[in-house]
Order: C-alpha cells, then structure tokens, then sequence
C-alpha cells in the first residue's frame, strides 16, 4: 500500500494488489519512479486484519469525509462566491 502525500495527515491510500510480492526496485522500473515509491510505502500491520474485498468496502462511506474536505479547501481557498451562486 502506498499514501500519496508523505508527511500529511489528510492523504489518500493507493492499494496494489499482485499474486506475488511487488518489487518497487526492479529494474523495470525508472530510479526515479522507484524512489517516488519507496517514500510513499505504507506498511500495515495485518496482524487480525481481515482481507478487504468487495463486500467488505469501506471506501464508499469514506469517500464522504475526502469530499467534505476538499470542498472546504477548496471553498476557503477561492471564496464560496466562487461555488454558491
């Protein structure tokens, strides 16, 4: 699993899933797209995690929250003239 901003609090989570473990460092790779990986690795401990499929997605729900957020920056940042007319 990989976050799309290091060091925020307020990121949103890219999830890979393979057969077989994902070599950030193989040399299919560009340097520099591998190390835009490596600091964006995310270990979860799966320690009596249940397996995430479709019938159990979290997501959708939320999504809502991400929504709200990025509505209030967007709002506070360009003025809510801008979006309620």
């Amino acid at each position: 699993m990989f976050i799309s901003e290091p060091g925020e609090n307020f990121t949103d989570f890219i999830f890979l899933a393979s057969g077989q473990p994902i070599d950030i460092g193989t040399q299919g790779l560009a340097p520099e797209q591998s190390q835009w990986l490596q600091e964006r690795l995310f270990t979860v401990d799966a320690t009596g995690a249940a397996p995430l499929t479709d019938n159990l997605n979290p997501l959708e729900h939320l999504q809502l929250a991400k929504a709200e957020h990025y509505r209030r920056f967007l709002v506070d940042m360009f003025g809510a003239e801008l979006f309620v007319r």
